[in-house]
């Protein structure tokens, strides 16, 4: 008998230790010490968002939403009013951008023959107007210009390329022959704001005339970047211009990174191309004089 009574009595404390861990472990799946209790949740609903997660989407569909109504109004002018757009872009590049790096390349055709692609690195400050080109491939005369308005007699610095580089640094008139041999356009006219002002004195003198023909190009893109398409007819000859023009304006930026010309017989005349461009990037006066363009002094 007093074995049995000892096997009840283990099998009873057993039976008492196997419903405590049931207890406890149900209390586990029920709730967690650990975890602050949640209020009652109605079937369907979503954990609502934070006002800084509802504040950052609805600045991005403004975002777009502008975005989209700015591509509008400068497809409405591309298609009825180009200079309406020129000049839009032009006050715009005049109170934004105060200066800016990037490539550049240019192909134009001299004297019936068309040059081989340039691609040329530049540095350009829009006050006062300053200018720093470094060819990467196929330079002219010289591989690097250096041109500051007011300086050196107005004059453009240029180091000579392959075996005329023992020469040094000389100094150029800007439009003078030796420059223009391999240009159709001086230094003097780069940069997106005379780009403009050039583009805009011919649709403008065009148009008095009653020479002018507009089309709206569509969309295209040009170095990775979206742009809108200007296409602008006129007798060539008579405004010292391509006969057909095309102009893409880059839709964020609003200047135009390409720039395409083309004769009576559909041949290139010239293209200019802008791409990596960095706006403001804080160009000095330290950045154009010789020693900072691996140019020597010509005193």
């Amino acid at each position: 008998m007093g074995i049995f009574k000892v096997m009840r009595r283990a099998v009873n404390g057993s039976l008492w230790r196997l419903a405590r861990l049931v207890l406890v472990a149900g209390a586990g799946v029920l709730c967690s010490c650990n975890v602050a209790p949640q209020g009652p949740r109605v079937p369907g609903s979503v954990p609502k968002a934070s006002s800084d997660d509802i504040s950052a989407r609805t600045e991005k569909t403004n975002k777009a939403d502008e975005t989209d109504k700015n591509t509008q109004a400068m497809e409405d002018m591309a298609r009825t009013d180009q200079i309406a757009l020129l000049e839009l872009c032009l006050a715009r590049c005049q109170s934004q951008y105060k200066d800016y790096i990037c490539d550049f390349m240019k192909q134009e055709r001299i004297a019936g023959q068309l040059s081989k692609e340039q691609d040329i690195q530049v540095k350009f400050m829009q006050s006062p107007f300053s200018v720093s080109m470094f060819w990467t491939r196929n330079s002219p005369s010289g591989d690097r210009l250096l041109y500051v308005e007011g300086k050196w007699g107005n004059q453009v610095l240029v180091r000579p390329a392959g075996v005329m580089a023992v020469i040094g640094t000389v100094k150029r008139p800007p439009a003078g022959p030796q420059t223009m041999a391999a240009a159709l356009h001086p230094v003097t006219d780069f940069g997106f704001e005379r780009a403009l002002t050039s583009l805009l004195s011919v649709y403008t003198q065009a148009k008095e005339a009653g020479d002018l023909r507009q089309e709206f190009g569509g969309y295209a893109q040009v170095g990775g970047r979206k742009t809108i398409v200007l296409a602008r007819y006129v007798p060539g000859e008579k405004y010292h211009s391509a006969d057909k023009n095309l102009t893409y304006i880059d839709l964020e930026y609003q200047v135009p990174t390409l720039i395409e010309g083309f004769d009576h017989q559909n041949q290139l005349s010239y293209r200019y191309l802008y791409t990596d461009i960095h706006f403001n990037v804080g160009l000095t006066a330290r950045d154009f004089v010789p020693e900072a363009n691996d140019m020597r002094n010509p005193g």
